[in-house]
């Protein structure tokens, strides 16, 4: 084996790091309080990123008329599509938050919905140029060093037994 590279004496390179999500609001009634935390913010020009399923639904008429009114102007609406986010999504996610003139960047971003329309939000306004690098797998031999075997197998059923059906009869 090699042994690690000797570390550097020189003071390392500045970095700064972005958190993707500043707040985070989780509760039944946190829909009824976004124009209060539009005003809050300050926002004046909020975008809003929503699941695809919600496209001309009650729930984007709500959140438009909360926001038209606690900042003067309508929001930049953004539909994520359905399936897992991929690189086209998020930037044109990306694209329609961020237009070519920078007072019309929104300075408040709402993303509602699942997994898919927070992480397309979270990841499009860090306003970043996306590279997708293709890879391939293959799974190791038992000659490449593999160590499981059937036995793993036997082994995980027997915890499964053991600390799911016997804890249950316990409980009885």
């Amino acid at each position: 084996m090699s042994s690690p590279a000797p570390m550097s004496s020189a003071a390392p390179e500045p970095f700064t790091f972005f958190h993707s999500a500043r707040r985070v609001i989780y509760a039944w009634d946190a829909l009824d309080r976004l124009g209060e935390l539009a005003r809050e913010a300050g926002a004046r020009r909020p975008a809003v990123v929503l699941d695809g399923f919600f496209r001309g639904g009650a729930l984007v008429e709500r959140v438009t008329k909360l926001l038209a009114s606690a900042t003067g102007g309508a929001p930049v609406l953004h539909f994520v599509p359905t399936h897992e986010p991929d690189t086209a999504s998020i930037e044109a996610c990306r694209d329609a938050l961020a237009p070519h003139a920078p007072d019309l960047i929104p300075d408040l971003i709402v993303a509602i919905g699942g997994g898919s329309a927070m992480d397309t939000a979270k990841v499009a306004r860090l306003g970043v140029r996306i590279y997708e690098v293709p890879i391939s797998y293959s799974g190791r031999t038992y000659a490449e060093g593999k160590k499981i075997g059937w036995q793993d197998g036997v082994s995980a059923l027997r915890c499964i037994v053991k600390y799911n059906f016997f804890s249950w009869l316990r409980k009885q």
